[in-house]
């Protein structure tokens, strides 16, 4: 057993808080903070300042502040994102959205939307088998709310597939970890969360879909 008084036994140097308390993910004493050059936390203040500046939002002209638009959204994306809120604006109409800007971190950019203020990413999947690659990296970015863009990559709506693949993400509901996933199909969108604990409660769902 080691001895834990020794100190090469204790924690390394700025790993030695509790971010669960204190929010920290480094405490004080890691050498980037303690053995930073004298100004160095203005100079992160003042960098920290100027990204929230340029970080606007921008109201959309029809549907005004229930859509906001970050004018450092991705552009690459940033039409098919746009088409995709106004049909859950449209659908739920007490619902807000907005685009967020466009940030790689560790070369994976961040999700794109914040839904009723919930972090939320649009997923265009190819087939009904994509469901579980978009949950998983729904996940992987911190979202709560997945958006599964039928619209966008695939030909038609299978109701049966759909709520099978959906059905095995039953976990992901349970224990909180995505609170909603809202599907788009053909210009509609429907909600489905915790409550459709069953395929044919998800099948009721996805069938206001058709057209």
């Amino acid at each position: 057993i080691p001895d834990e008084s020794l100190a090469e036994n204790g924690p390394h140097a700025g790993l030695d808080n509790n971010p669960c308390k204190d929010g920290r993910l480094f405490s004080d004493t890691h050498p980037y903070i303690a053995g930073a050059y004298k100004g160095a936390k203005k100079a992160v203040e003042r960098f920290v300042k100027q990204l929230e500046e340029k970080d606007k939002y921008e109201p959309d002209r029809k549907f005004g502040e229930r859509l906001q638009i970050s004018t450092a959204a991705d552009k690459t994306e940033l039409k098919e994102n746009i088409r995709a809120a106004k049909v859950l604006l449209s659908s739920f109409t007490d619902m807000t959205v907005k685009i967020r800007p466009h940030i790689l971190v560790h070369g994976r950019k961040n999700p794109e939307y914040e839904i009723d203020g919930f972090i939320a990413d649009r997923k265009g999947i190819e087939s009904e088998k994509g469901i579980a690659s978009a949950f998983k990296k729904a996940i992987g970015q911190g979202c709560e709310i997945v958006v599964i863009d039928i619209d966008a990559k695939m030909q038609r709506l299978n109701v049966r597939r759909l709520a099978g693949h959906i059905y095995w993400r039953k976990r992901d509901f349970e224990n909180g970890t995505i609170k909603a996933c809202y599907v788009i199909s053909a210009g509609k969108s429907v909600k489905i969360d915790k409550a459709a604990d069953t395929k044919e409660k998800i099948m009721k769902i996805l069938e206001k879909l058709k057209p």
